[in-house]
């Protein structure tokens, strides 16, 4: 029975310091360090000695007990007990399956930010990209021409250039769309 009790205190625990933190961090290395940091904390705490032996040996022991209860359940006490053992054990099987749950909201959750910030990192690249290469293209275009053979060259080279940036585009978006 006692170690029922630590083992639901320790989930307890284990639960508050996971959904601890709520907030995305701000940067791409930030979020994915925290990624790593929760899923080795949830390693930790589903590797715990105690959570182990509970979950390998629970049933077994409750089975024993059930099993003995046709030789001393005769007392109240026992049986009170034994109603008391029942209840303590689902509800830490209850308190490790929301853990799971929690863990595995908080991962996905993380997982979007972490692609969030990813995305955000390339849109940043492709404002700079656009302020400086393109802004530079995009100038040699705001020249008056004054033949006919000059304005085909200058549209060929146009095409060429709005291919190229379509092509980078389609590059970016892929790889943080759907990387």
């Amino acid at each position: 029975m006692a170690d029922c009790q630590l083992v639901d205190k320790y989930l307890k625990d284990s639960l508050s310091n996971i959904t601890a933190m709520d907030k995305i961090p701000s940067t791409y290395d930030e979020t994915n360090r925290l990624l790593w940091e929760h899923e080795q904390q949830v390693r930790s705490v589903f590797d715990a000695p105690q959570l182990l032996l509970l979950q390998e040996e629970g049933d077994t022991i409750l089975n024993q007990l059930q099993q003995e209860e046709n030789y001393l359940g005769h007392s109240q006490d026992y049986k009170e007990e034994m109603l008391h053992v029942k209840k303590m054990y689902k509800h830490l099987q209850n308190s490790m399956m929301n853990l799971v749950k929690v863990a595995e909201t908080r991962f996905h959750k993380l997982e979007q930010g972490l692609q969030l910030r990813g995305f955000e990192n390339e849109c940043n690249k492709l404002n700079i990209w656009i302020s400086t290469e393109g802004r530079h293209m995009l100038n040699k275009y705001n020249s008056c021409i004054d033949n006919l053979k000059s304005a085909k060259m200058l549209e060929d080279q146009f095409l060429k250039d709005y291919f190229s940036a379509m092509v980078s585009l389609e590059k970016f978006f892929l790889q943080t769309v759907y990387p």
